[in-house]
């Protein structure tokens, strides 16, 4: 997600600015929730429970599975190596 980006460049004040900018060049797309999908971000949060996963994680899980990505961008890599974005498929994870 662009928030955990902006946090590993939060000490380039021009950082964010750029980041943003990449998606006008096509290097990521910035998807789209609304209520329709709140449905299946608390059926994640349930599903794994145990880890007791943070609201952003179910959602970008959630968007993983919806728009069939298995590459994410995150610093989690304990729970993105046990999140699942289809039945017996493992995300990729990014750095």
């Amino acid at each position: 997600m662009l928030t955990e980006a902006a946090w590993l460049l939060r000490y380039d004040p021009s950082a964010a600015e750029k980041l943003l900018q990449a998606a006008t060049f096509g290097l990521y797309r910035i998807l789209q929730l609304d209520e329709t999908d709140g449905v299946e971000i608390a059926a994640i949060l349930r599903e794994y429970r145990r880890l007791k996963p943070q609201l952003a994680d179910a959602a970008l899980v959630h968007l993983g599975r919806r728009e069939h990505i298995e590459t994410v961008f995150t610093v989690d890599h304990r729970d993105f190596r046990i999140y699942r974005p289809a039945p017996n498929k493992t995300f990729r994870i990014l750095p």
